[in-house]
């Protein structure tokens, strides 16, 4: 696995055993961290182009996930390991918004909803779309005099 499974913390150890059963490729992604004696475990799993990846963490007995720009915070463990099915089965994709080069805000849509409506809720003059395998990755200029 690359690390002792021993040395977990009861959260972080019931969690990578679920998280395991579902994802067995994220044992070899797996490396160990304590915070103040807590041992915990976090994941970094590359994406198809390379440049953004998959995190988890279960650091103070939360589950983080981010996937490019945008993070989210679980405590049930369902709901986490369905959410990662979403980002790597592209269900949903991240947007980054962005107003002069500056980051502004980052969520999540779900693809059958991608139309310039859920888009354009955040009003910015780039927007990053991105997905897992890449299928919906585009960069949106918006026109700057009709976004103000």
């Amino acid at each position: 696995m690359g690390f002792e499974l021993d040395k977990l913390n009861k959260f972080s150890l019931e969690y990578a055993n679920m998280l395991f059963l579902e994802f067995p490729i994220l044992r070899d992604f797996s490396k160990v961290d304590n915070d103040d004696g807590e041992y915990y475990f976090y994941i970094e799993y590359p994406c198809a182009d390379n440049k953004n990846y998959l995190y988890i963490s279960t650091d103070d007995d939360e589950i983080t996930i981010g996937f490019g720009f945008y993070h989210d915070h679980f405590y049930d463990f369902i709901e986490s390991i369905n959410f990662i099915n979403d980002i790597i089965n592209e269900k949903i994709v991240v947007v980054k918004c962005e107003q002069d080069s500056k980051w502004t805000k980052s969520y999540c849509v779900d693809v059958n909803n991608l139309s310039s409506e859920t888009i354009n809720v955040v009003k910015c003059d780039t927007k990053y779309i991105l997905s897992w395998k890449g299928t919906y990755n585009k960069i949106l200029k918006i026109d700057d005099k009709k976004n103000k």
